[in-house]
């Protein structure tokens, strides 16, 4: 799979391989609910990387963007966790809506 095949809005999680390459621990940052879906954002580079944000109901920090407008936002702190972020450049670690356990 490329990226140009990624490049429209999907939403995506990361594959078992990505967290197979980078354990818990040492990398105590990753979400590790493989079942949660992190929201990929495709940065056009020469590098071609793709910026992977999650989703979360409850975020206590201000490192993040705070979603303002639903009910659910207003009952709970919900948005993009930017202190969960993670950069991928290998194809491999992104497992597409398919992959998702129903």
């Amino acid at each position: 799979m490329t990226f140009k095949e990624k490049s429209d809005f999907q939403i995506l999680k990361l594959a078992d391989a990505f967290y197979e390459a980078y354990p818990n621990p040492p990398f105590k940052e990753i979400m590790t609910k493989r079942q949660r879906a992190y929201d990929c954002l495709l940065l056009q580079t020469e590098k071609e990387l793709l910026v992977c944000i999650p989703y979360r109901s409850h975020i206590s920090h201000s490192n993040a963007y705070h979603f303002k407008n639903s009910a659910r936002s207003r009952k709970f702190r919900s948005g993009l966790d930017y202190s969960k972020a993670v950069i991928i450049r290998n194809m491999e670690y992104i497992s597409g809506e398919d992959d998702f356990p129903s």
